[in-house]
């Protein structure tokens, strides 16, 4: 009898489970339509566990996943990674601006 390593689940594949248990069945399978999308292929792509691209989504996809969450756009930032690849400092700041806050720099001295 040999005993076989559980391997835990990666980040990706605990977004995904974090997706299908708070958002509808049918708003998860068509997450690719309310980005605006015609195809599946980026969703597809982000979400493909073999790969941690979920610092690829970009502002407008982390606006709309905030929204249909229920939770603000930078606990998705802070808490999952989403657009740390690819949101500017100005998208950011876009994002926070109705909660009244604003991201920045600190300087250390």
């Amino acid at each position: 009898m040999t005993a076989t390593a559980i391997n835990p689940k990666n980040k990706v594949e605990r977004f995904v489970d974090y997706l299908q248990t708070n958002l509808s069945k049918q708003a998860y399978e068509n997450l690719s339509n309310a980005f605006g999308y015609n195809t599946t292929n980026r969703v597809s792509r982000l979400l493909n566990p073999s790969a941690d691209l979920l610092g690829q989504f970009n502002a407008k996809e982390v606006a709309i996943l905030a929204e249909m969450l229920e939770v603000f756009p930078q606990d998705l930032i802070m808490d999952w990674g989403l657009g740390v690849q690819a949101i500017t400092l100005d998208e950011a700041n876009a994002l926070v601006k109705d909660d009244g806050l604003e991201l920045g720099f600190q300087i250390a001295a």
